[in-house]
C-alpha cells in the first residue's frame, strides 16, 4: 500500500491472515490455497482459505476499537516507513548511477590541475 492509502479492516485482517498462515508453516501444517494463490500474492478474502480467513477475522473482530485503531496506526507507521526508506534507497542509487568513467577522469584531471597551480608548478609562460 502505497503512502497515503488509507488501511481498511479488510487489509488488518489479511495481516492476521498472514501471520496465521506463517504460524502454521513453522508447525509444518499444511495450508490448502484456493487456485494458485500463495502467502506472496495474497490479498484479499478470496485469496485465503476459508479457515484461516475466518480466524483471522474472529481475532480482529475480538479487538476494541481502541486496540483495532492502535494496529492500525501500527501498520501504517510501518507502511511508511518502508515507502521512506525505499525512496531512500533509489536516491542514492540514482546518484550513484549518475556518474561514468568520464566523470571520473575529469574530477581526476581537475584535481590534479588544481593542485599544480596551488603549488606553483603550473606556468602559463
Amino acid at each position: 500500500m502505497l503512502d497515503g492509502a488509507k488501511i481498511t479492516d479488510e487489509s488488518m485482517v489479511v495481516q492476521f491472515a498472514d501471520e496465521i498462515v506463517e504460524l502454521r508453516m513453522q508447525e509444518n501444517k499444511p495450508v490448502r490455497w484456493p487456485g494458485a494463490k500463495t502467502l506472496v500474492d495474497a490479498e484479499s478474502k478470496e485469496d485465503y482459505p476459508q479457515d484461516i480467513w475466518a480466524e483471522a477475522e474472529r481475532k480482529w473482530n475480538q479487538l476494541t476499537p481502541d486496540e483495532r485503531d492502535k494496529k492500525k496506526q501500527e501498520l501504517d507507521d510501518l507502511r511508511k516507513q518502508a515507502v521512506d526508506e525505499f525512496a531512500a534507497g533509489l536516491q542514492g542509487r540514482a546518484f550513484e548511477e549518475s556518474f561514468g568513467p568520464w566523470d571520473l577522469l575529469w574530477a581526476a584531471l581537475a584535481v590534479v590541475t588544481a593542485y599544480k597551480i596551488g603549488a606553483g608548478s603550473y606556468s602559463t609562460e
